[in-house]
């Protein structure tokens, strides 16, 4: 949503790149390059955050003040990513049962899981 329907609901623009990695900072983490955005709809952005611990999981809601850390994930668990299409396209870290939302729409002509593995391992820019 855009423009005047936006602005009357109350929601603010979505946060940028630099903005994701200022909240992350402010989490405490220590960001090694730029944020990954792994959902994207209207009303909600997720992004995925790389830190020397592990990958932090960010969501961007604009009906809400301010983003929320929604998962801390250790790099251990991070190094194996699982990804279900059915029922909805999900994406699951290690052992965990917990499922993030991706949008296939930004994954068209790569691998999320193969993606994620490399953007967790990128050195320090």
């Amino acid at each position: 949503m855009v423009g005047f329907l936006a602005t009357a609901l109350g929601y603010r623009p979505f946060l940028s790149a630099e903005q994701v990695t200022a909240f992350a900072k402010s989490a405490a983490a220590n960001p090694r390059q730029p944020p990954l955005m792994i959902y994207d709809t209207q009303l909600v952005r997720t992004w995925l955050v790389a830190d020397p611990a592990g990958l932090l999981v960010i969501s961007d809601d604009k009906a809400w003040e301010n983003p929320t850390l929604v998962a801390s994930i250790p790099h251990d668990e991070a190094a194996v990513v699982a990804v279900d299409q059915e029922p909805k396209p999900v994406l699951r870290f290690g052992q965990s049962r917990k499922a993030l939302p991706y949008s296939p729409k930004l994954f068209q002509r790569v691998s999320v899981a193969k993606l994620i593995e490399e953007f967790r391992a990128e050195p320090v820019a």
